[in-house]
């Protein structure tokens, strides 16, 4: 596999696209690699759906794009290779260059072969078998060729446990799971952020934020303290931190002011593509078991293999989300003294999406029904935010 077609196409003092090293990558088609989607508004809006095989992205170009529809076949086109570094390109793509238009990360995630053949051996044949697991896109599917020798291919959603027939993911779930952003509001994400800005300037309680603000979290509420008409959080198994961007800086630190950002470099590139370029939000760090739920073991693995130095395995074997469930601060603007629901409807313009950030949608009322859920799953609690106030707390 080679990158030739590939940089032969691009003016590299004229887009933002990386190009690669020259140095051959270690390869991972034998077990666990990468695979991700991306949304393409260019001459014609499409899907690409790119595979780690052989250190290098083996590329298909989806007009349709992917489906969970078992009934489903949706054209795949094999195009030139992409760099691993395409893993995490989100942007616009200047006009006068190949590909111009925006281009978001609609989905991430891992990718195993199936079948005991690599990917690599696969891609060769007239049919690839994996398994995928991302954000949008899990279970098992197939790339089969249409024609010996043709790069015409089906890509194929394979029934199992994931598929949802007449399911139309693309238009049901469009933004990034970096940003947030759709395809078409990459262009306008400047503007986006500032508007927020502006917003949070004119909401009551609101003041110029500290060059230096506060890092400890919020006060917690005493148990039986909680009001009645409360905004109500579950307490995720995870970890509670603060997320603060300042211009191209992302620092998380935990309640106990520990600065853990070097163990997350997902969660800083997700904080990096969104809008405006300084916050901080408030969140519970989660990893999710095999069952689905929220895992505190599974963050300490993750853990444990970035100090090992295999950073990659923790990226693709232990991901993370970011449960946002409060907004600290936006652009200049303090928001700690601003009344919670405001501040709650601040946050859900801020972090979009359902990817590697997401804004918990708040409960109010049914407290009985809510603490009985809470104790079902095996949840040590809730949170709660007293709706005109700014404090909030766990009870």
């Amino acid at each position: 596999m080679s990158l030739s077609e590939y940089r032969k196409k691009r003016k590299p003092e004229q887009t933002p696209e990386p190009l690669g090293p020259d140095a051959p990558v270690p390869d991972a088609s034998s077990g666990v690699g990468a695979f991700v989607v991306h949304l393409h508004d260019a001459t014609r809006r499409h899907f690409d759906v790119r595979i780690e095989i052989g250190g290098r992205l083996a590329s298909f170009a989806v007009p349709k794009g992917p489906t969970l529809d078992p009934a489903e076949k949706h054209l795949a086109i094999h195009t030139e290779d992409h760099p691993l570094e395409y893993l995490d390109f989100e942007d616009v793509i200047p006009p006068g260059n190949y590909g111009a238009g925006p281009m978001i990360v609609w989905d991430r995630g891992s990718i195993r072969p199936l079948g005991g053949t690599p990917l690599e051996a696969q891609v060769d044949t007239d049919k690839v078998d994996f398994m995928l697991h991302g954000w949008k896109l899990r279970g098992r599917f197939s790339l089969v060729r249409i024609k010996k020798e043709d790069k015409a291919f089906l890509l194929l959603k394979k029934q199992d446990l994931f598929a949802l027939p007449g399911s139309r993911i693309g238009d049901e779930q469009p933004e990034s799971v970096l940003s947030g952003f759709r395809v078409d509001e990459l262009e306008g994400r400047d503007a986006h952020g500032a508007s927020l800005v502006l917003e949070a300037r004119a909401l009551p309680g609101s003041r110029p934020r500290d060059a230096k603000p506060a890092p400890e979290l919020l006060s917690p509420l005493r148990a039986g303290t909680c009001p009645d008409d409360a905004l109500l959080d579950p307490c995720l198994d995870g970890v509670r931190m603060l997320c603060v961007r300042d211009g191209e800086v992302v620092r998380l630190e935990t309640e106990s002011a520990e600065d853990v950002t070097s163990f997350y470099p997902d969660i800083v590139r997700a904080a990096l593509s969104m809008s405006p370029s300084a916050f901080c939000v408030e969140g519970t760090l989660t990893s999710v078991d095999q069952t689905g739920r929220p895992s505190v073991t599974r963050l300490a693995q993750r853990i444990q293999a970035v100090a090992d130095g295999d950073e990659n395995r923790a990226l693709l074997e232990f991901p993370v989300q970011f449960a946002a469930t409060d907004v600290r601060s936006v652009g200049d603007v303090d928001l700690r003294a601003v009344k919670v629901e405001a501040r709650r409807a601040l946050l859900s313009k801020l972090v979009r999406g359902r990817g590697l950030f997401r804004a918990l949608s708040p409960f109010r009322n049914h407290l009985a029904e809510l603490r009985a859920f809470a104790e079902e799953q095996g949840l040590s609690g809730l949170v709660a935010h007293a709706v005109g106030e700014a404090g909030a707390g766990v009870f």
